[in-house]
């Protein structure tokens, strides 16, 4: 009966996840990101994103990490140099 009553109240605190207690969800710092986030999105930079140029000589390592199934692409004629 100690397992059933350990279920039971684990059950409980499964169903009450809003409130003060040690193992609530933080609602509070949840609704603060929520709104920091949400006032980035409407600021006038938050509206598009930022700009990215490829460049293959400075990427190649992203590349090469990246990049699956054991094949990897050439290194650029520099990079023995790095």
């Amino acid at each position: 009966t100690f397992f059933l009553w350990c279920i039971n109240f684990i059950a409980l605190e499964l169903e009450r996840p809003f409130g003060s207690g040690d193992n609530d969800l933080p609602m509070e710092q949840m609704q603060n990101d929520f709104n920091k986030s949400m006032a980035t999105l409407l600021c006038k930079t938050g509206n598009t994103p930022p700009t990215f140029n490829y460049d293959p000589q400075k990427h190649w390592k992203l590349e090469r990490t990246m990049w699956s199934g054991g094949f990897f692409p050439e290194e650029p004629e520099d990079a023995q140099e790095r």
